[in-house]
């Protein structure tokens, strides 16, 4: 028979995992461009997080880098998803949303 006890555990253990083997610096890049992207602006985004949009900026060009494609086009007016930004987005919003639905069942009790 099911235990719904045992899937508290294994949603936590989803969690630890998944920042230990993305990194928490990872985990704020995506953090900030999924932010960027749905927000439109760096500075909307850097005052939803509570940073600055340089840093921001800094987290975007870092995860850019390291993904070795550009995701979105930035001008002074306005931010652009490429083709790979909006796959990449719809990806990303899924699995913070996973995070957030795992950490919110958890914290339930």
């Amino acid at each position: 028979m099911f235990n719904c006890n045992s899937v508290k555990p294994i949603k936590v253990a989803f969690i630890f995992y998944f920042l230990y083997k993305v990194g928490v610096d990872t985990f704020k890049q995506i953090s900030a461009f999924v932010s960027a992207a749905t927000r439109g602006s760096l500075s909307a985004a850097a005052r939803a997080e509570g940073v600055t949009p340089a840093i921001v900026g800094r987290r975007l060009d870092a995860l850019e880098g390291r993904l070795g494609v550009r995701l979105m086009l930035r001008t002074t007016r306005k931010l652009t998803l490429t083709f790979e930004g909006q796959a990449f987005l719809e990806d990303c919003q899924r699995v913070l949303n996973d995070l957030a639905n795992a950490e919110a069942a958890v914290s339930l009790g």
